[in-house]
């Protein structure tokens, strides 16, 4: 288990016991949150996949708090699936998130418009060319990319295929350097 993997389960730990852990752990997504929202143009029609929840699901519930939309989160760590649901009950949120114990390998994504890989999904690059290939022409996929300096702690794409992303907001934090967004069929408004 690396450094980062160890203290994200720390973390996670405390927020699900500690209230207050949670509302200023939430603080640091925020603004990535909202950036994604913009990039993909996220609304209350979506039906939003978010791969790779862990135990304290912050991205899934934002999203649904922020835009109002359904969304799925899945986790492979079977062990943090009643944990997840708890904290999404903590966020008072269980009637917009469900929490399910699933595979990103293994998902249909043909039903969801936007699906979000979190930075600690492995292996990144398996997982977004399966959803890719299968997801409707016009759902926009979502990919964090890490900063340099911890990109050695995750499963990252090669340069090349962040190159051919539709468009992508860069983060101010010390974790996340970029949220990378990917629509198979071109659309005007994320041309922009």
């Amino acid at each position: 288990m690396s450094f980062i993997t160890y203290c994200t389960k720390l973390c996670e730990q405390a927020c699900c016991t500690i209230p207050p852990c949670a509302y200023v752990v939430g603080l640091y997504y925020q603004s990535v949150v909202e950036k994604e929202i913009a990039l993909c143009q996220m609304n209350i029609h979506d039906r939003v996949l978010c791969i790779g929840g862990g135990a304290t699901p912050f991205s899934a519930c934002l999203f649904a708090a922020k835009t109002g939309a359904q969304v799925t989160v899945i986790d492979k760590e079977p062990s943090v699936i009643a944990q997840a649901a708890r904290f999404v009950k903590l966020m008072h949120l269980e009637d917009r998130v469900t929490v399910l114990h699933q595979n990103g390998l293994d998902v249909c994504p043909t039903h969801f418009s936007v699906i979000h890989l979190a930075m600690q999904v492995t292996p990144l690059h398996m997982i977004k060319d399966y959803l890719h290939a299968s997801m409707a022409n016009t759902a926009r996929l979502i990919i964090r990319k890490p900063k340099a300096h911890v990109k050695q702690c995750y499963s990252v794409l090669e340069e090349n295929e962040y190159g051919k992303a539709t468009a992508a907001v860069t983060h101010s934090g010390k974790m996340i350097a970029a949220s990378i967004l990917f629509v198979k069929q071109m659309q005007n408004e994320y041309l922009a």
